[in-house]
């Protein structure tokens, strides 16, 4: 169920693209509260890049959100339909490494519910 944003919150919002097999996920998390509570999740397939970037970007300023998205392989390419403010993050290498073993430390502190 999708929570409205509140003037008062602070949001994140991520994607992970994809088209045809997988799907496409956009989730925006209240992050000023704890735990931390998603408030939006849509996925996603078999929809044009321009359409999901679309949504994305939706999202972004309806949340104001701090935002980021995966920036590996076709994530490179839709890069460039998506708002500037935005960070793409390329998930190889010591930048994967580093987000995994942050991820794994966030689900041990259980922020993330």
């Amino acid at each position: 169920q999708t929570k409205e944003p509140q003037a008062t919150g602070w949001y994140a919002i991520g994607a992970d693209w994809a088209k045809e097999k997988d799907k496409t996920v956009i989730v925006v998390a209240r992050v000023d509260e704890t735990p931390w509570r998603i408030v939006y999740l849509r996925a996603v397939n078999r929809k044009p890049y321009p359409e999901m970037a679309a949504m994305f970007n939706t999202v972004i300023n309806k949340y104001q959100a701090v935002s980021a998205h995966d920036g590996t392989g076709i994530g490179n390419v839709v890069n460039d339909l998506i708002d500037e403010r935005a960070h793409k993050f390329v998930m190889v290498g010591r930048a994967r490494t580093k987000l995994l073993v942050q991820y794994i430390t966030a689900v041990e502190q259980s922020p993330l519910r």
